[in-house]
């Protein structure tokens, strides 16, 4: 949408302002210049920023990053090599319980959170059932060291 097509839209609206307006649904605020770039910006949440409006602000905090990395292409790929690496079977139940299960979820040795480089490296990717991924996510809080060697462990043997 073009700097004329906006202006039309809201001299038709009577909502139009000289210098900006605010959207309320997407609470975003668009900015008209008058400098003659025809570029239609928006205010960064985060930062306060203007940028164009299809742009996203680099300031954006690496911790939300790993939340749009599950919906990759990449990850899926990810997934699915794990997946058929583990033969479909729990390792950490195989090798610490002693049972043989066949998992759901594929799971993040070291999180994204701690090493985002690692993200879709085989050798931090471990195959698990829905309980054992929330006991390890309960046995990294009391000793994080310890369960990522066990977990590598697992890996390797296999």
């Amino acid at each position: 949408m073009t700097l004329s097509q906006v202006l039309y839209w809201y001299h038709r609206k009577k909502d139009f302002k000289y210098s900006c307006t605010e959207s309320i649904r997407k609470r975003v605020l668009f900015v008209l210049y008058s400098s003659g770039d025809d570029m239609i910006r928006r205010k960064c949440d985060n930062c306060g920023h203007f940028l164009p409006v299809n742009k996203k602000c680099s300031c954006r905090p690496d911790k939300f990053r790993h939340e749009f990395f599950y919906d990759t292409y990449e990850w899926k790929k990810a997934r699915e090599l794990c997946r058929k690496k583990c033969l479909g079977l729990d390792l950490y139940s195989y090798f610490v319980l002693n049972k043989i299960e066949y998992g759901r979820i594929v799971h993040h040795i070291v999180p994204l959170e701690k090493d985002y480089s690692l993200r879709t490296d085989q050798s931090n990717l471990i195959y698990l059932t829905d309980s054992n991924h929330m006991k390890i996510h309960e046995l990294y809080m009391h000793d994080f060291e310890n369960t990522v060697k066990i977990l590598r462990g697992c890996i390797e043997k296999f």
